[in-house]
């Protein structure tokens, strides 16, 4: 579990605030499937030796050429046993199936597909020191480690059928689009999620730390640059429900962005616009999206004594984007309690040791 110090801190002091922590990682496999002969200009992968729920990558390796294969194609393709890539095997001129064959086996396909295995059960931590006399450690007010087994967690058919009791839902989580699951100890967006919006079943969240580490696995092809991973930030309770319909406000942190920069933006009541308070280029990728590893990213929210809010957007553990709300978007900084939350758009994800503390 992260034991960071929940302190909203000028930009020069945030190494010494904020450390993070090492996430247990999976144990990976790697494995080479030879192709076979599909017909002119494709190639066939047998998929009986895999375990499809653990692909986390695929690549279709040809001679020099390396193209990346979606893993939710995969998967849709394990039921049937094979996954059928097109591949250019020989020139257009008519050549005899032997020869396409031959052709095939010079250029010698591959389909490299990397799986993981939960990481195995850490040691028994020792037991903390006791506090010297006069101090106190901080208080966690929500935490999530998402033990238990895999599967739905909550959904959003939970959400909008409350008489459903049939459905899976969960005391701390709800939302209002797509599914989150439970993969090997940690939630996860799953590939039937691309619109992923959840929040806290709680709303009296105001001046906190949230922070959970982060793993982006893919994002989906053909979408728009500023899909990701955004976490949000006093998301308002609007009669009764945060869904919205009702058009909350709320702030959010946009920690792992496809265009490949961050931002912090806030979104008046009853508006469907949004008003930038602090980012960084918008060309270069100055903070690319990391895939495939775990990093640790949150948001840090607090109201300053004149009434405007202050945002920090935390990556790897450390302050690395601020931004003040004095009226922007044509309303008064959101200073009222609200949740908190991950929202996904167009991406493939998992997130864990979700926690909030206050400042």
């Amino acid at each position: 579990m992260l034991r960071t110090r929940p302190l909203l801190i000028p930009l020069a002091l945030v190494s010494l605030a904020l450390v993070p922590q090492a996430h247990a990682a999976p144990q990976q496999n790697v494995q080479s499937l030879r192709a076979h002969y599909a017909g002119r200009h494709a190639v066939r992968f047998d998929l009986r030796a895999i375990e499809p729920a653990k692909v986390v990558s695929a690549t279709l390796a040809t001679g020099r050429l390396h193209r990346r294969i979606s893993v939710a194609r995969l998967r849709r393709a394990a039921p049937r046993g094979y996954l059928r890539v097109r591949v250019s095997l020989a020139p257009a001129s008519r050549q005899s199936k032997p020869r396409l064959a031959r052709s095939a086996a010079r250029r010698k396909p591959k389909l490299i597909v990397v799986t993981e295995e939960p990481p195995p059960a850490p040691a028994p931590a020792p037991a903390p020191a006791p506090a010297p006399t006069g101090t106190a450690n901080p208080t966690v007010l929500f935490q999530d480690s998402f033990s238990g087994p895999d599967g739905v967690i909550t959904s959003a058919d939970a959400f909008w059928n409350p008489g459903d009791l049939a459905l899976a839902r969960d005391p701390g989580w709800e939302g209002e689009s797509g599914a989150m699951y439970r993969r090997f100890n940690s939630a996860a967006s799953g590939l039937s999620s691309p619109n992923f919006r959840f929040w806290t079943t709680r709303s009296d969240f105001t001046n906190v730390n949230v922070q959970m580490d982060l793993r982006n696995n893919q994002f989906y092809p053909g979408s728009v640059d500023w899909d990701g991973i955004k976490i949000w930030l006093r998301r308002q309770v609007v009669n009764g429900s945060s869904s919205a319909n009702g058009k909350p406000g709320l702030y959010t942190a946009e920690v792992n962005r496809r265009q490949g920069n961050i931002v912090i933006q806030k979104k008046c009541g009853g508006r469907n616009d949004y008003a930038i308070l602090a980012n960084t280029s918008w060309t270069g990728d100055p903070n690319p999206p990391l895939f495939g590893q775990w990093e640790r990213v949150g948001g840090a929210i607090r109201t300053n004594p004149d009434g405007s809010v202050t945002i920090q957007l935390i990556r790897g553990g450390t302050v690395v984007l601020t931004g003040t709300d004095g009226g922007a978007g044509g309303c008064a900084p959101i200073t009222s309690a609200g949740k908190v939350g991950v929202r996904g758009d167009n991406a493939d994800f998992d997130f864990d040791n979700f926690q909030v503390s206050p400042l």
